[in-house]
């Protein structure tokens, strides 16, 4: 079954009882060019940024909050399923 909630203002679509949706950085449509604002609001500092590089996700100390997601203004990260961090 799918449900629907809303996530700090966008509405994300999960599979009841699914543990295996992680948030990733997609290079392709990070810039790099510029201080990441997701990494300043992260709550529990989950994600890295080495210069402008596109940020770096450690997947155990990331609670999935969403609050990097909604923060990214190049929609750069996103809540997929799977085992990577970083794509």
């Amino acid at each position: 079954h799918y449900y629907s909630i809303p996530l700090y203002g966008i509405r994300q679509w999960f599979i009841k009882g699914d543990i295996n949706l992680k948030i990733i950085v997609d290079k392709t449509k990070c810039s790099e060019d510029h201080k990441c604002l997701a990494v300043e609001v992260c709550p529990v500092y989950a994600l890295k940024q080495n210069k402008f590089n596109a940020p770096t996700i450690n997947a155990k100390t990331c609670t999935q909050c969403g609050q990097c997601i909604t923060s990214c203004p190049m929609e750069a990260l996103k809540k997929v399923r799977g085992e990577s961090t970083n794509a």
